[in-house]
């Protein structure tokens, strides 16, 4: 991603709807897992930080890694132990043994996303628990995508197939901004017409329309992992590795 996306997401982090939801959605996912004592979690591909507070709350160790030097700073002025490294590759030895991986809106960046799931399900402890989130739906690929440089969007059938051949056991996978589904479809088809070719959906919109966004996808917590939402903007997974 370039500096400027990295400089506008830690300037909206803490009060944009989206980065806000995903936090209190991944916190309700977070607590399902029956975590150990002090357990090591480990955030790779970290940003600027977003999450790191959240996490912090869970952690008796926790670790982020992002590769880039610009985030790389910002998420330090969050949190003391952020590492230099990348998928799937130059992951520091500090990951190992870890209770909880996550990925969040990372693999879409990443060439090669296979590989990288390996080496993610390689960190874990038995038992361990890794949690990821990426962009569903290649119709849906758009100037967001462009401006965040990813590489690709998930077919629910091809990213179970890939989760499958880690050899972790999946315990969740699900769609996910449901509710708003309808309204980022309108958007995109809203840009074609319009010949809308560059931007990211990350500017920070009205209070008012912040708050009703954030309420209205965050109540999908209470359904994620009990019922399998049929479509959404995102796919979120959990696996775990066998005792």
């Amino acid at each position: 991603m370039e500096q400027s996306a990295y400089q506008e997401m830690a300037r909206v982090q803490d009060t944009h709807w989206w980065f806000c939801t995903r936090r209190h959605i991944l916190e309700t996912v977070l607590k399902r897992l029956s975590l150990p004592k002090q357990p090591k979690i480990v955030e790779i591909g970290c940003g600027t930080g977003a999450n790191l507070g959240m996490l912090k709350k869970f952690a008796g160790t926790l670790i982020g890694v992002e590769p880039g030097e610009y985030p790389r700073t910002q998420a330090l002025l969050k949190h003391d132990v952020v590492l230099n490294g990348a998928l799937p590759d130059t992951l520091p030895s500090e990951c190992r043994d870890a209770d909880v991986v996550l990925a969040l809106d990372v693999l879409e960046h990443v060439v090669e996303d296979a590989a990288s799931l390996s080496a993610m399900a390689g960190l874990l402890k038995p038992g361990g628990a890794l949690i990821l989130t990426v962009p569903a739906h290649p119709w849906l690929w758009s100037a967001h995508d462009v401006a965040n440089h990813h590489h690709r969007r998930y077919r629910r059938k091809d990213f179970a197939a890939m989760l499958s051949a880690t050899g972790l056991s999946v315990t969740l996978l699900s769609y996910y901004n449901f509710w708003l589904f309808p309204v980022v479809v309108l958007k995109r088809v809203l840009d074609k017409i319009r010949g809308v070719n560059e931007g990211s959906d990350l500017a920070m919109p009205a209070p008012m329309v912040n708050k009703a966004l954030y309420h209205i996808f965050s109540s999908e917590r209470v359904l994620l992992g009990r019922l399998a939402l049929p479509f959404g903007v995102s796919l979120i997974a959990v696996l775990r590795k066998p005792h």
